[in-house]
């Protein structure tokens, strides 16, 4: 294995880590949660109302607890069976794709 190869995947796993480490800081992940929510809202009504997202409770959260609403649904995991109609995989993969490519494109808040 190249020095190159080596450095790379030690950078990668760097990039890794440090996202692991942003995970857990929840004060962090309340005020992108609270960021989230303040860009869903600059969509118009019509998609915004697509999506359901929790909301952070502040006065329940810390550093050492990120509390939010419950927000009840199916799993998407649960929508990809051939169980489910096709018309409903169609309107559920263009609904992620959607948000996505906003969330990239537009917000630049990935």
């Amino acid at each position: 294995v190249s020095q190159k190869a080596m450095e790379n995947a030690k950078d990668l796993l760097q990039d890794q880590t440090d996202g692991w480490l942003l995970e857990c800081d929840y004060v962090n992940e309340a005020r992108n949660m609270q960021r989230y929510a303040d860009l869903m809202r600059s969509m118009p009504a019509e998609e915004r109302a697509l999506y359901d997202i929790p909301a952070v409770v502040p006065t329940l959260s810390s550093d050492k607890v990120l509390a939010m609403t419950f927000v009840s649904g199916t799993p998407v995991s649960q929508l990809c069976g051939s169980h489910i109609s096709q018309a409903i995989r169609n309107k559920v993969a263009m609904r992620i794709a959607i948000i996505k490519i906003t969330e990239l494109f537009k917000w630049h808040f990935v």
